[in-house]
């Protein structure tokens, strides 16, 4: 959502269902999401913001605390 101060649709659908299907690098499967909290989340979006700056941008444009969604296989 490039910083909106709503949540994305994806991401409400995918908390909502609890699993989704995946594809990486032509391989399809299961997975179940969470949203990282605490030391994890704050490791993972300092890596997001280091691969992609525009991360840290998004975050100055909202109020809300951007989730940060990890994936495992189910």
């Amino acid at each position: 959502m490039a910083g909106e101060d709503r949540e994305p649709p994806w991401w409400l659908s995918l908390r909502n269902a609890g699993e989704g299907e995946v594809m990486v690098a032509g391989e399809s499967f299961r997975v179940r999401a969470r949203e990282a909290e605490g030391a994890e989340r704050l490791g993972l979006w300092s890596e997001a913001t280091r691969r992609d700056d525009a991360y840290a941008e998004y975050e100055t444009r909202t109020a809300r605390r951007i989730a940060v969604v990890v994936l495992e296989r189910a």
